[in-house]
């Protein structure tokens, strides 16, 4: 990213901000990060804010299921209060992963969701970049456009990330 300034008669002060991707789209404006969570509604915070080391604005939207006794008769979706960009949605007691999921599905307004487990964190091997452009790209979709896809995910604590691999269309 290279900023400068520059003034002139129009505009005294103005600042000239030039950005260069490797990437023509922005990400963030057009995935949005999914996750449904039942008793360990600590570790949204801990997704969102691993996401946010990367990715200042990108829209990532949680389930938290009430706990038993709690009287939460319907989902109700509020902005977290310290994280931006991170809308938690309190689901009754027993809402179900899949329904959990689902209605997440429903409320991302992104091109792509990308669908992630309640413990999962960015880390230096997430790449949705890579996923963005893989799934944009002409090679793999020309012939059978995607509708679902999984991407490989390595089971170490240490390594955990969203994306390794070969993307294989079946």
């Amino acid at each position: 990213e290279t900023s400068s300034s520059s003034s002139s008669s129009s505009s005294a002060g103005a600042a000239l901000t030039v950005r260069s991707a490797a990437l023509l789209d922005d990400v963030q404006e057009h995935i949005t990060v999914i996750a449904h969570c039942a008793e360990r509604c600590y570790l949204l915070d801990r997704l969102a804010l691993t996401f946010r080391e990367a990715y200042d604005r990108l829209k990532i939207i949680v389930t938290c299921e009430c706990s038993e006794g709690e009287d939460c008769p319907e989902p109700v979706a509020k902005e977290h209060s310290e994280i931006p960009f991170l809308t938690v949605v309190s689901v009754p007691y027993d809402f179900g992963l899949s329904r959990g999921k689902s209605l997440l599905a429903k409320m991302a307004s992104t091109e792509f969701a990308l669908v992630l487990d309640d413990d999962f964190t960015h880390s230096f091997h997430s790449c949705l970049e890579c996923m963005l452009w893989r799934m944009r790209s002409r090679h793999h979709s020309l012939w059978k456009p995607f509708d679902v896809v999984g991407f490989p995910v390595l089971e170490d604590e240490r390594l955990f990330g969203a994306f390794r691999g070969k993307l294989r269309v079946t």
